[in-house]
């Protein structure tokens, strides 16, 4: 794999401002200079450099520079330390449509510490992780993800780090795993592993996958599984979801998304009274299933069509809907929405 060498560290300076530290440079993954330090500000530390920027998945393992650290001046009185440069990103990827398969893994760099600013000042803050794998062309990508994926971790207190894979209208098949970087400062708590940005996206999750943070989503999310699935991190943002495929998607996680759900075919199962987010439901085919006693809020649409659907809870379980309902048939052909207990 490559990554870049680091890059200098930033002058120390007496009187003026402490300067920033430069940007990793030309080198792929190179790291950003520390800031400079002087007696009242240290100067901010260099952001690392992508591993690689590319209009093809990388064909070798890739790292992002991490962030440089931010300086911390030697004066007691009320100093400031410099804020730390943020990581680079594993990879970016330009292209657009069907670029096969991910078989080398990519990882973001990590955010720069910010400097200290002594025992009556403020100290910097850290710099962002960087995201790992960025699909940066609006119109989208194909890929098969068979390789680990990790955005890098936040460098202060509280700073998020990257996150795993990045991008809009993204059409994805998960045979690995996709990490969000932790936050800085010790908090148990990471940033998303998958962030679609907006668009139409697909999403399957294949044998072997895994995602270490949750998945954010703006726009529309279509899980298409072909096979069963258990989903517990969780689903957040302003986006809906969309289930398609023959398989069971079992949903454990407390979800926050807003933009609704919609079931078109096979199981939606889930084990958590806020599995669905704070949407509407609409069902134009499949069946709902609780695994659990709950009681929903959500809006349920049946569509209807030429599908029958069944909303059930497991044995000993209750499902109960609180929320307007409204029934459509779409095409006048016989269908049916059935309520009753599934074992």
């Amino acid at each position: 794999g490559v990554t870049g060498g680091r890059g200098g560290e930033g002058d120390f300076f007496v009187v003026s401002s402490g300067a920033p530290g430069g940007a990793g440079g030309a080198t792929p993954g190179a790291n950003g200079e520390n800031g400079g330090a002087n007696a009242t500000a240290g100067g901010g530390g260099g952001g690392g450099a992508h591993g690689l920027v590319s209009a093809t998945l990388p064909t070798f393992a890739v790292q992002g520079g991490h962030g440089g650290a931010g300086g911390s001046p030697s004066f007691m009185g009320f100093v400031m330390g410099g804020g730390g440069g943020g990581g680079g990103s594993g990879a970016v990827v330009t292209g657009t449509g069907d670029l096969e398969t991910l078989t080398v893994t990519v990882t973001g760099g990590n955010g720069g510490a910010g400097g200290s600013g002594g025992p009556s000042g403020v100290s910097g803050s850290g710099g962002g992780g960087g995201h790992g794998l960025v699909f940066s062309a609006a119109g989208g990508a194909t890929a098969t993800i068979a390789a680990n994926v990790s955005g890098g971790s936040g460098g202060g207190m509280l700073v998020a780090g990257g996150n795993g894979i990045v991008g809009a209208n993204l059409d994805l098949d998960l045979y690995a795993t996709v990490s969000g970087g932790v936050f800085g400062g010790g908090v148990d708590q990471r940033s998303a592993a998958l962030r679609f940005t907006g668009g139409n996206s697909r999403l399957t999750l294949g044998s072997g996958w895994g995602l270490a943070g949750g998945i954010d989503v703006t726009g529309t999310l279509t899980f298409d599984q072909p096979t069963d699935a258990t989903l517990g991190e969780t689903i957040s943002g302003s986006g809906g979801i969309v289930k398609a495929g023959a398989g069971t998607l079992t949903l454990t996680g407390t979800n926050s998304y807003s933009g609704g759900s919609r079931l078109e075919a096979g199981l939606l199962q889930i084990g958590n009274a806020a599995a669905l987010g704070s949407g509407g439901l609409v069902m134009s085919g499949g069946a709902l299933r609780s695994t659990v006693t709950a009681t929903l809020a959500n809006a349920l649409t049946w569509e209807g069509g030429e599908s029958s659907s069944i909303l059930s809870a497991a044995a000993g379980q209750t499902l109960t809907f609180t929320g307007p309902l409204a029934v459509f048939n779409t095409t006048g052909a016989p269908a049916s929405l059935r309520f009753g207990s599934a074992t």
